[in-house]
């Protein structure tokens, strides 16, 4: 999976940091059945700005609302900074959302290291992941495991 990445070591300055993001579950604890999508928990998106601006983390989202043409603002109109950046998606293989993952690392070689937000879990990227409790998203605990996984990627940078 992450062979390619000898490749471009001489670009390691201008290697992506990414965080792999789910909403429902993560940043979301409650579906609006008014606005007919959920809604982002305003404590669980704070601690994502703080992990995203202390990494330099760029999202790429992997929930399922992935699939509607305003999953971007769902993130930004529910206090996502507007200085972190989305990357975008992962393609839709109708699959487990790890292969999701694994495809958009081989597509992608220029991700120095990255983590993965999810309550769902995970098999082969275990190791990369985060898992959140559906019912209280991501907390100070879940940030400062978030924190540790990062610093081991690439020592304490």
């Amino acid at each position: 999976m992450r062979s390619k990445h000898k490749r471009i070591t001489e670009l390691k300055d201008d290697l992506d940091n990414v965080l792999f993001l789910d909403y429902d579950g993560v940043v979301s604890l409650e579906f609006s059945m008014e606005l007919l999508r959920s809604v982002i928990d305003n404590n669980c998106i704070e601690y994502v700005n703080k992990l995203c601006k202390e990494f330099n983390l760029k999202i790429v989202v992997i929930s399922s609302w992935k699939n509607e043409p305003y999953y971007q603002d769902m993130l930004y109109e529910g206090g996502l900074d507007k200085d972190i950046e989305i990357l975008g998606k992962t393609e839709e293989l109708y699959g487990p959302r790890e292969e999701e993952i694994k495809k958009y690392l081989e597509d992608h070689i220029y991700i120095d290291r990255f983590i993965i937000l999810d309550d769902r879990p995970f098999k082969d990227l275990k190791d990369y992941q985060v898992k959140t409790d559906s019912r209280v998203g991501i907390n100070e605990e879940k940030y400062w495991e978030a924190v540790e996984l990062l610093k081991k990627q690439r020592g304490n940078k």
